[in-house]
């Protein structure tokens, strides 16, 4: 990881901010926002201090009252939001770093827990106590920025400090690293506005750091887009010295999404009835919005016409990132499988993403092409008298292999089915 550092802890700086109405005191690069500014070394002033910002926070809500979510009381620390407006491609190119290969990027359940936590503050105001702001529609994953927000995340943990930009702790002294515009710009490279809220809180509560972002005007603003200039966005998360850290790095590009199934593949190759089929395929993502969680299950038989499904909808982990293909496989017991059997991968089934073409998001291939030899009992590739004895033995034991109509259990029809097929095949 970048900015992985030594893990030296004897000094730290840290705002903590109370709201205190439109009051502004000290605020530089930030939108409104009332604070009360002091970079400390760890030590009892700054514990009194940290203890009567946290009072006057919580009392202040209390007065505010309205229907806000009730949270434990819990020491929090903000600072002002940064924000940048959009620059040319050509000066957001500059910033890549393509020294750094994301890989899969995968969020925690704390951090889907908060981002959700957004969604529901945007969507309903009103339960977090601001019922007479218009509310806004959901933020949209972006691994990129979900990354470059936990490396701050951590890198504040590990370093024992509280700001936008990025130190570095050399003789028990922070130096100076870099600038938020660099971290964010280098992995999310675009000609938009970007803006950034980070807080940390020692109960590591998603639903207080919520409260406390949106109890504070400008990130507040942040959050409910007030500007409608943010459209996507994650929130890394991590935690050190007795703290919770929690950056969410918004952006503003257009939403487009455009999910692929493709490549539907069994192996063997050409299985045959009973046998034990892996069956894999992959999701592209083709558009240039960021999807999550990207949903996926498997049929026998079309699932718009009654197909049967053979496994329960599955959530993949990782952000499917734009432009990147996902191989995704799994093993299939065909015992009782008719030869005509399709097998259905379905994409996105919930329609979770309002897509500009849904039309690949079905794919489907026939599993026993050319028929298969169903009377190849002991799936050897031949059919010969041994899988006559197989299936006499079978017959009479109800083994599911013979069950060949797929129907029911082993019966006579099975025995019809197989004397009528044992000729062909063989």
């Amino acid at each position: 990881m970048p900015l992985a550092k030594t893990a030296q802890k004897k000094y730290y700086r840290t705002v903590f901010m109370v709201n205190m109405g439109d009051t502004e005191r000290g605020c530089s690069n930030c939108r409104s926002a009332s604070y009360l500014a002091s970079p400390a070394r760890e030590g009892p002033s700054a514990r009194l201090f940290l203890a009567l910002a946290t009072l006057c926070t919580f009392a202040l809500g209390a007065i505010a009252g309205g229907d806000s979510l009730k949270v434990a009381p819990s020491e929090v620390g903000l600072i002002p939001p940064v924000a940048q407006g959009p620059v040319s491609p050509e000066e957001a190119g500059k910033w890549l770093d393509r020294s750094v290969k994301l890989g899969d990027v995968s969020p925690s359940a704390l951090e889907i827990e908060v981002f959700n936590l957004i969604n529901q503050a945007r969507a309903n105001p009103g339960a977090f106590g601001y019922g007479y702001l218009t509310p806004a529609p959901p933020l949209h994953w972006n691994a990129a920025l979900l990354y470059i927000a936990w490396v701050h995340s951590q890198d504040m943990a590990t370093e024992n400090y509280f700001n936008h930009d990025s130190y570095n702790l050399v003789g028990g002294q922070l130096v100076f690293d870099r600038s938020w515009v660099d971290r964010v710009r280098s992995q999310y490279p675009f000609n938009t506005n970007i803006s950034e809220n980070i807080a940390w809180n020692t109960s590591g509560s998603a639903q207080g750091i919520v409260q406390a972002w949106m109890d504070s005007q400008g990130h507040r603003e942040n959050i409910m887009n007030i500007s409608g200039i943010y459209t996507e966005g994650a929130i890394g998360v991590a935690t050190g010295n007795g703290k919770t850290y929690w950056t969410h790095d918004f952006g503003g590009r257009e939403i487009s999404y455009n999910l692929e199934i493709a490549n539907l593949a069994f192996n063997p190759p050409s299985p045959n009835p009973g046998d034990t089929v892996n069956v894999s395929f992959q999701i592209n993502n083709l558009d240039q919005t960021d999807a999550f969680p990207v949903e996926v299950v498997v049929y026998r038989g079309n699932p718009h016409s009654g197909g049967t499904p053979l496994t329960n909808v599955y959530s993949m982990s990782q952000i499917v990132q734009s432009g990147v293909a996902y191989g995704l496989n799994g093993n299939l017991n065909t015992t009782g499988y008719p030869t005509d059997t399709e097998i259905y991968v379905w994409l996105d089934p919930n329609s979770r993403f309002a897509e500009t073409n849904e039309s690949d998001n079905l794919i489907h291939r026939v599993l026993f092409e050319g028929g298969g030899l169903l009377c190849d009992l002991n799936a050897d590739g031949l059919v010969n008298g041994l899988d006559i004895f197989r299936f006499a033995r079978g017959w009479c034991q109800n083994d599911p292999t013979c069950n060949l109509d797929g129907v029911g259990h082993v019966s006579a029809g099975d025995l019809l089915l197989f004397a009528g097929n044992w000729p062909t095949d063989h």
